[in-house]
């Protein structure tokens, strides 16, 4: 285990009076000091790309303005809770998870250095209570997450080292989540729509929109998909298999959007898992 740096300052030479909620005094580092003096210099160093320190540097100020004085001992679950109710005005749920993404990655670089023991906000999210009183995530936040993750591996990578199969992959990756998260929008279309947010869906009540989008884009997806195999990447039962799962796929698409009812757009969502989870395996299998 690494070793902190000496000197940081002790609340409870700077705040005398500050308690945690048990009423007994935690001497430890500040939440400021340690992003300022361990966590930035740290993050500066080791990634690569200004983009991807920039974006975690954009998360600490906020996380900062909002707990910096509190001890890093003494964050909770509750007070994740409240920072994100008081952030949500200000950037969105995206922005929001984001956030807590970056102070999840700050507090385990904490435990890394011996600072703390537990994660307080391991698995926290921002979530979305929708009609029937359930709690669950909602497809356009977990768009921003995906988005984020390959915003930040492209960042990192040049294009000459992800190399022509990273790309093909990014390429099928890219349209498969179009008709994917177009399903899942027309689904809690009423809940984005509650939520003030212009989801496809919300804009096309119709779904005439939703549904040409939705075709167009499995089309597209069908085309890409054998280019492995005239890359040179994948043989000719990838290829077969390929096709037969893009028809298929394609095939739902075009009922979905001809019936545009809630249990076509069901069909939708779960056809485009079993479509990319078949098709991942087939490019294992034919690797082998």
């Amino acid at each position: 285990m690494a070793t902190p740096r000496g000197g940081f300052p002790s609340p409870g030479r700077m705040e005398s009076k500050r308690r945690t909620a048990s009423g007994s005094q935690k001497p430890g580092p500040l939440f400021s000091w340690f992003v300022e003096q361990e966590f930035s210099p740290w993050s500066a160093q080791t990634h690569r790309s200004p983009n991807t320190h920039k974006r975690y540097a954009v998360s600490a100020k906020s996380l900062v303005g909002f707990c910096g004085n509190f001890p890093l001992m003494d964050l909770t679950p509750g007070m994740v809770e409240r920072y994100k109710l008081w952030r949500i005005g200000q950037c969105g749920p995206t922005g929001v998870n984001r956030d807590i993404a970056a102070l999840r990655f700050i507090l385990n670089f904490a435990i890394r250095l011996g600072y703390i023991k537990d994660n307080p906000v391991t698995g926290q999210r921002f979530r979305l209570r929708r009609s029937d009183g359930s709690l669950g995530h909602v497809a356009e936040y977990t768009a921003g997450v995906v988005a984020e993750l390959c915003e930040i591996f492209l960042a990192e990578h040049s294009l000459r080292q992800v190399g022509a199969g990273g790309l093909v992959l990014f390429s099928i990756l890219f349209l498969w989540q179009i008709p994917h998260f177009l399903a899942i929008a027309w689904i809690y279309r009423e809940d984005y729509a509650r939520g003030g947010l212009p989801m496809l869906p919300v804009l096309d009540p119709a779904g005439v929109v939703t549904g040409r989008q939705a075709v167009a884009n499995s089309l597209a997806l069908l085309l890409v998909s054998v280019v492995p195999t005239i890359a040179g990447l994948a043989g000719r039962a990838y290829l077969l298999g390929a096709v037969v799962l893009g028809l298929a796929f394609t095939a739902v698409a075009v009922v979905s959007a001809v019936r545009r009812t809630l249990a076509a757009a069901r069909a939708l969502f779960l056809a485009s898992v079993v479509y990319l989870l078949a098709l991942c395996t087939l490019l294992l299998v034919d690797r082998i």
